[in-house]
């Protein structure tokens, strides 16, 4: 890609906040990560003359999109690399202003006049799988928030059941009683009648 390795890098304000998470990097052994600190390219890119639009190339920092906090940064990354309509183009651009080219094609010219082409998986990009790498994190996120709510439901369900059941066993119990005034009451009635048909006879 014409940004290179540097698409990785993390874009910090100072380079004092840049020393301090290195630190911390450091101390917690989580790894290595390079930074830009704002404050230092600012100063580096006013330095730096632009490169000079044609017909057949143009600064490609013009084509792209980004918030003007990060300017500086952006301008430091892709701020020398031109645009080119083919290699031929890409080669002489790149010896004429010392700048990095890339062509419609993906094929490159490095200031340095090193040229990088042929046939790239994109599929294996590192933005590929940075994307990629997001994308499942959302995917995460959204079944952890869908796992929580299954799980309030489940509860729910499973009060509801446990008021449910308690409603049954008094249920039951009444029943019972029911059951046994019912058999009470017709042990009375029948005692009554034998009674009535003694006193007849």
């Amino acid at each position: 890609t014409a940004g290179g390795g540097a698409l990785n890098h993390v874009v910090v304000d100072t380079d004092e906040t840049a020393a301090y998470l290195m630190n911390t990097l450091q101390q917690q052994r989580t790894g290595r990560v390079t930074f830009i600190p704002l404050n230092r390219v600012a100063a580096e890119q006013r330095d730096r003359p632009p490169p000079v639009a044609s017909s057949d190339a143009i600064p490609l920092i013009s084509k792209l999109r980004f918030s003007s906090s990060v300017a500086p940064a952006m301008k430091a990354i892709f701020g020398r690399t031109m645009i080119a309509r083919n290699i031929q183009v890409a080669s002489a651009v790149s010896a004429e202003q010392k700048v990095h080219c890339v062509t419609l094609d993906g094929d490159q010219v490095n200031k340095r006049g090193a040229m990088t082409g042929g046939y790239s998986d994109q599929r294996v990009g590192r933005l590929q799988a940075a994307q990629e790498v997001r994308k499942l994190r959302i995917a995460l996120s959204e079944c952890q928030t869908r796992s929580t709510e299954v799980k309030a439901q489940v509860r729910h369900i499973e009060t509801n059941m446990s008021q449910l059941l308690g409603e049954i066993q008094i249920l039951e119990a009444s029943k019972r009683t029911v059951s046994s005034e019912k058999g009470r009451l017709v042990s009375d009635v029948q005692a009554l009648e034998d009674a009535h048909n003694a006193d007849v006879r």
